[in-house]
Parts: structure tokens; C-alpha cells; sequence
């Protein structure tokens, strides 16, 4: 379940998710502190999206919003009330004509880039699954790979760096002018070598993560630089 919503005086709200599960909403004033059992993402003018995973032990679920839990008066504004299957939640998909529109996976495609070393290919990835075959790709071509961030890392063609991890992350690979890289995770550095090759192409290749910032630079970064801008 996720949905947008503003507080206006509440001091605590609820979403009465499937069966008799409870989740509060927690508010400071205007600020949301905590979701129990769910997480939030901070929007711009007090907005924010919250969303919480529940298991119904039923074949049907009730969902109900409480503004103001325990007898308060309070008021909240609320948009975009969404249920999906499905263990994250996905972008909100509008639905105004009686539950028949649908849309597309989200997927990232650029392409035509051109991108030579040296370069620093940066992304910041919320990953939700590593059992699940997921990536996304930094590409110099359908067959030839830069970097690839899913339930595993890897540079190039061969470079295994090892299993991805859950939550955010933030990756920089710092590749020189001779192909001379070393590849940066949250703050550490994991891995030095070599690649060929350029970045022509940049896509998303299944669902199971969220990308929040991708950036190339046309330059290797320093191992400070690399350090600073991946560090949670």
C-alpha cells in the first residue's frame, strides 16, 4: 500500500492495513518522524509518499485511513491511494476510469552516448531483492559491459565483484584514460583492474530496484571525490 499524503493538524494517523494490522503514522507539526512497519519519502511543500507491506491472512482485506487515531480532531490530506502486489511499491500509476488503466515496467534507455575513458559512471540504487535475477547497466554495447549494479556488481566483461546488498546504495566507477579503474561502494573502496571499452548505453534490464541519481562524468573522479559522493 502506498499513497501521497500532508499533515495539517494531526498529531498521529493510521492506515489500517489488511486484516487487523495497525500502522501509524507518526507527525512532528508538519514533519513525518516514523511509519510503523513501512517507510517515507520526504516531497516538496510537506508532501510526502509513505508506503507499507503487509500479508493478508485472509482472501479479502479491508484498508481504512484514520486522520486522528485515539478521538483527536486532527486533519491530514491524502492522494494517490495505491494497493499492488508485491513486496515494494511501484511509481503511483493514475487511475481515473474505473480500474482499467495500466501502464508499463519502468525502464531507463539512453542511448547514443559516446562516452570514452576516461569517465566516472555514479548511480545511486535503492535495491529491493538480491535472490532475483535484477541489473542495471552502464553498456558499451548489447555485449560488452562497463558496469552492471543488480543482485550482483560487476565490471566488464568478467570482473565478478560479489553479491549486491539490500537498501541504498551509491556506486562510482572511476575509470583513467588507459581503462585503469577502481569501482566505489557506499564510502569503500571494492575493487581495482582494468576495462576497455566506452559508455554508449545506459538501461534498466528488470524491475527489483529504484534508481534515484545516475551521473557520468567525462573524467576519472579521485579516490576522495569517489569517496565523498558515495558515502550514505
Amino acid at each position: 500500500m502506498s499513497c501521497f499524503v500532508k499533515n495539517i493538524d494531526a498529531t498521529e494517523s493510521l492506515i489500517y492495513g489488511v486484516n487487523t494490522t495497525n500502522n501509524d503514522l507518526t507527525w512532528s507539526g508538519s514533519t513525518l518522524t516514523n511509519v510503523v512497519g513501512g517507510d517515507f519519502e520526504p516531497l516538496d511543500n510537506g508532501w510526502y509518499r509513505i508506503w507499507i507491506t503487509t500479508t493478508s491472512t485472509s482472501t479479502s482485506a479491508i484498508t481504512r485511513i484514520y486522520s486522528d487515531r485515539n478521538g483527536g480532531t486532527g486533519s491530514i490530506e491524502i492522494y494517490g491511494f495505491q494497493v499492488e502486489a508485491g513486496s515494494y511499491p511501484t511509481s503511483y500509476i493514475p487511475n481515473h476510469s474505473g480500474g482499467s488503466v495500466t501502464r508499463g515496467v519502468d525502464a531507463v534507455s539512453v542511448t547514443g552516448l559516446s562516452q570514452s575513458f576516461p569517465l566516472t559512471a555514479y548511480i545511486e540504487i535503492d535495491v529491493f531483492s538480491i535472490t532475483t535475477y535484477n541489473q542495471f547497466q552502464f553498456l558499451q554495447d548489447a555485449s560488452n559491459y562497463v558496469l552492471r549494479i543488480g543482485n550482483q556488481i560487476r565490471v566488464g566483461a568478467t570482473d565478478l565483484i560479489g553479491n549486491n546488498t539490500l537498501g541504498s546504495n551509491k556506486f562510482a566507477l572511476s575509470v583513467d584514460a588507459s581503462g585503469n579503474y577502481e569501482l566505489f561502494k557506499n564510502g569503500t573502496s571494492l575493487r581495482t583492474g582494468t576495462i576497455t571499452g566506452s559508455i554508449d548505453e545506459i538501461k534498466s534490464d528488470a524491475a527489483g530496484y529504484e534508481v534515484k541519481q545516475i551521473l557520468v562524468f567525462p573524467e576519472a573522479l579521485s579516490d576522495a571525490d569517489c569517496i565523498n559522493i558515495t558515502s550514505l
